[in-house]
């Protein structure tokens, strides 16, 4: 595993495409982490975020297949989707009552389409200025994807962005990095639609008031809020599925990952774990301090291994320093905790 970099259900779509190019589901997800372990005969069930290492796998498989690149497959594969395609936040951008308002939003919530980038709102003397960067490395051909889909999948949907204002005098202008290196072919679909500036000091977008104040056909306030807090809900979840992910992996073979061990396994160094953990309000220790009590809780309740047994399974050197953990965590000893939860009354069934 590693950076999630996109929602599973984006993954859908791409994978339906591939699909009507000729390219089989299978082809698409070949040596994918999330399907290595599957057992035969065991559904491909696609995992509920997509990570860095896996798409970038899938990108190659279809580029590969289809001798396209990873720019062409974000511009046709954006270019296929509506609002609808975006759940929650597409509904939500629809409602706003201007292109601005949908922008703004676009730019608060922008983690439920891709949990690894960042976008840095600024309105100042009739332009509003849009600066997107990954907040985490992630590679080449997965960014220049994400960029080229977000794109396309506004500009080419009527009740979002409608193309018809892309031909007035003013233009919307995308100013590219001199730090970045660009191909013509992710410009050569935008050509009619934007201004580019290459060299600039930053890769950002400049959208003028003429666009942004238009107003949007479907705009409904009442509808937008109600459909924000469902986004507020999605982004909580987004939020824990990154520590679900590092929890899933600390226990590998009933043994405990070191930070190092457990780094590698999600693809990234000690000190970009660290300070993801610190980002959900968590560290290794803690998280790791955590799933120890909550297994020993278990172990307690469902067997009658001795406490000392169960100290040494969860790597304690002494079971004093394990029972005083249990009580920190728990309020109880653990003898204390097992007397009491195995001598709980069973609750009737109603």
């Amino acid at each position: 595993m590693a950076h999630i970099v996109l929602n599973s259900n984006y993954l859908e779509y791409l994978l339906s495409y591939l699909h009507s190019q000729g390219v089989s589901r299978i082809q698409a997800l070949a040596g994918v982490s999330f399907l290595a372990n599957k057992k035969p005969g065991q559904e491909s069930k696609l995992p509920k975020d997509i990570c860095d290492c896996d798409l970038k796998l899938i990108l190659e498989n279809a580029t590969k297949a289809l001798s396209v690149t990873a720019y062409q497959l974000g511009f046709e594969l954006g270019r296929g989707m509506t609002s609808t395609s975006h759940g929650s936040l597409g509904l939500a951008l629809i409602c706003c009552n201007t292109i601005k308002s949908a922008i703004k939003t676009y730019a608060d919530y922008v983690a439920l389409v891709s949990p690894v980038f960042n976008i840095r709102y600024h309105e100042e003397n009739g332009w509003i200025t849009l600066e997107g960067t990954p907040s985490t490395p992630i590679s080449e051909n997965v960014y220049h994807f994400l960029v080229t889909l977000a794109v396309s999948s506004a500009i080419f949907d009527s009740n979002i962005f409608d193309p018809n204002i892309l031909n007035l005098e003013e233009k919307i202008i995308i100013e590219i990095s001199k730090h970045e290196r660009i191909d013509d072919e992710i410009l050569e679909p935008y050509q009619n639609f934007f201004i580019f500036k290459l060299n600039s000091p930053s890769s950002r977008a400049l959208i003028p008031s003429e666009i942004a104040n238009r107003k949007l056909p479907m705009a409904n306030e009442n509808t937008k809020q109600k459909v924000l807090s469902l986004c507020e809900n999605e982004l909580e979840l987004t939020s824990n599925s990154f520590l679900d992910t590092v929890k899933d992996q600390i226990i590998q073979d009933q043994e405990f990952l070191s930070l190092e061990n457990l780094a590698n396994k999600l693809c990234m160094s000690k000190r970009t774990l660290h300070r993801h953990l610190q980002d959900n309000g968590t560290s290794y220790s803690k998280l790791t301090a955590r799933i120890k009590m909550e297994k020993a809780s278990k172990i307690l309740i469902q067997t009658n291994r001795s406490i000392q047994v169960i100290a040494q399974e969860l790597g304690f050197t002494e079971t004093t320093n394990f029972s005083s953990a249990f009580k920190k965590y728990h309020g109880l000893s653990p003898k204390q905790y097992r007397i009491a939860k195995k001598s709980a009354p069973t609750k009737p069934f109603a």
